[in-house]
């Protein structure tokens, strides 16, 4: 990801392309309007969706016969931001913009909306000694807050997981949409930063520019907390393991100067930018939450431009698995009037690719029912995909009132906490089978939770040996690339007969000896098989020396005559390249 070079600023005053946009223009906070719940709106400026039919040149057309420049904006998602001469033009064009055939959506342009789902009451102080009090430092070990995050990874089978596969690999990639991480910390240095320079807290001098502060004037660590948990990697004995410890790690600040805004269409920018040859999963711990006091009594409705931006976003990237938090209202996400409360984590019933995971409290005892229980303040229903530990989860942390930024690890709580471990699994599950679709994944997310149900949910507490070993059985008509190798398809699990059967291609003639007896074959789980004969091009692409080849011109097309050695040693350079777990000439479990 550090090749990839994206625009860092779009504080712009003149007219952008269509096609140039790739990201939202945050205004200075002169230019925004704020209410009681210190929500913003710019009033000069709007946000439009377009049909996804619509073109470039007429986002431009229609933002000319409006009066408008387009400053921001997406043309990836067709979302763009409008800005107008004066407040009373935007109200005017909003209404001509609304009744526009091609106009599927049109609102202010909002700021500030968002925020990250950290359990509110440990956002403003710490439950335990050892939770981060903000404007302190972290601390470095705690040998109490170790064995619990080890009691969590135990909890969920995570160590059984790690057996057979890890994150280091190179096959996925992770986003983490959030609030920034703090990078020099020694779990994180795997990580790659899209952080525009415009949200760089001016107060802060250049070794804390990855460092933002609330209202308060405390360090923000929220983003840091979640990069470990999902992908933070080093020695377990100091600090904790991500779900998928040494991940690829990506990150995007959300930070603006006027607050928390997850900007989609810079999310789209990113996702476009890592291509589409590796598959990605997003972490989204945060997102737009109707007030807890108000959430029985209002809402997002299906057709809110709100809700409509984020169901673009998904349904442009549709090979993505986005994991979201359900959020900390301790309320279902979707009220009696049929509302969403909170966004986007309501809206995994609805699409494929989105997962929504709730905060399981693992510190309190099994019910006599056998259920689970839910952390009290985590967003409940039928709505949440899978649930999590997310209690006291011990994580990365840092802080930068000392004179120089101090790392360590704290302990915090929320659906925050819970996603990044099932983002993490998600990766892993990736890496063991790169052609899964998210559907696919997040049915075997799903599933995996039925042996361990949770008061309050339809879904259970994820099991995550029981997920890798359902998305690690391909199915019939799965194939994937092998870089350097060729095409790979699925035989999947089933039972079937081999060898001759008589009569075969309609010619009436006894079986050779050679293919008898035949033998009823059951495969207890899918396999891979090349499309084509291991050529002696391939061997050498895998570095490996088969003890003899056919004598052959063409080692582009010639098969490869090999021993048994041979076939195991091909096999464990192929994992090793795909970053799978290399089985040896004697296969364990996790081969």
């Amino acid at each position: 990801l550090s090749d990839f070079v994206l625009p860092v600023e779009l504080l712009v005053t003149g007219d952008l392309g269509a096609s140039e946009t790739e990201g939202f223009a945050f205004p200075l906070e002169s230019r925004v309007v704020r209410d009681s719940t210190g929500r913003g709106t710019v009033p000069d400026e709007l946000t439009v969706l377009l049909l996804e039919a619509a073109t470039t040149t007429d986002a431009e057309d229609l933002a000319f016969d409006v009066g408008a420049v387009i400053v921001g904006g997406s043309g990836l998602l067709d979302l763009y931001q409008l800005r107008f001469p004066t407040p009373a033009d935007a109200l005017a064009g909003r209404a001509t913009l609304e009744t526009h055939a091609l106009v599927e959506a049109v609102r202010p342009f909002t700021i500030d909306e968002d925020v990250p789902f950290l359990a509110p009451s440990e956002w403003t102080s710490p439950v335990t000694p050892v939770s981060l009090p903000f404007g302190t430092a972290p601390i470095l070990f705690d040998a109490a807050a170790l064995a619990e995050q080890r009691a969590t990874h135990e909890a969920i089978g995570l160590p059984a997981v790690w057996d057979q596969i890890t994150g280091e690999h190179p096959t996925t990639k992770v986003l983490v949409v959030d609030e920034g991480i703090y990078t020099p910390h020694s779990q994180l240095t795997n990580a790659d930063l899209f952080t525009p320079l415009h949200r760089r807290n001016p107060g802060l001098s250049s070794r804390d520019a990855w460092t933002v502060l609330d209202a308060g004037g405390s360090p923000v660590t929220h983003g840091t907390h979640v990069a470990g948990l999902a992908c933070g990697h080093g020695n377990d004995a100091t600090g904790t393991l991500g779900a998928a410890w040494g991940c690829g790690l990506a990150v995007y600040d959300a930070i603006t100067p006027n607050g928390m805004t997850i900007d989609k269409a810079r999310v789209a920018t990113i996702l476009q930018s890592m291509g589409s040859s590796q598959p990605i999963v997003v972490n989204i711990s945060a997102g737009t939450n109707i007030s807890c006091a108000d959430a029985a009594s209002t809402g997002f409705s299906d057709i809110d431009p709100a809700t409509l931006e984020w169901k673009r976003l998904f349904r442009r990237f549709p090979n993505v698995v986005f994991v979201t938090a359900a959020g900390n209202c301790g309320l279902p996400m979707i009220n009696g009037l049929g509302a969403f409360t909170t966004m986007p984590a309501a809206l995994a019933t609805e699409m494929a690719n989105v997962v929504t995971v709730g905060s399981v409290d693992t510190t309190l005892p099994v019910s006599t029912e056998g259920t689970r229980q839910l952390d009290v303040t985590s967003n409940l229903g039928d709505d949440v995909t899978i649930a999590a530990p997310g209690r006291l989860l011990w994580s990365s942390a840092h802080s930068c009132f000392t004179p120089a930024c101090d790392e360590g690890y704290a302990q915090f709580s929320g659906t925050s906490m819970a996603a990044p471990l099932v983002t993490g699994l998600v990766s892993l599950m990736q890496a063991s089978n790169p052609s899964a679709s998210p559907a696919r994944i997040k049915a075997c997310l799903a599933g995996s939770g039925t042996a361990d149900p949770v008061e309050g949910l339809a879904a259970g507490m994820v099991d995550a040996e029981a997920a890798l070993a359902c998305i690690a059985s391909c199915s019939e008509g799965d194939s994937m690339d092998v870089p350097g190798v060729g095409t790979a398809w699925c035989v999947p699990a089933g039972t079937f007969v081999m060898g001759c059967v008589p009569g075969r291609d309609d010619v009436d003639e006894p079986c050779p000896a050679s293919e008898l007896p035949q033998r009823h074959v059951s495969i207890t789980r899918g396999f891979w098989m090349l499309e084509a004969e291991l050529s002696g091009t391939a061997y050498g692409t895998l570095h490996t020396d088969p003890t003899y080849t056919i004598a052959c011109f063409d080692q582009d097309v010639c098969p490869v005559l090999t021993t048994w050695t041979d076939a195991t040693a091909v096999a464990d350079a192929l994992s090793t390249l795909q970053g799978l777990p290399v089985c040896g000439p004697s296969p364990s479990p996790a081969c």
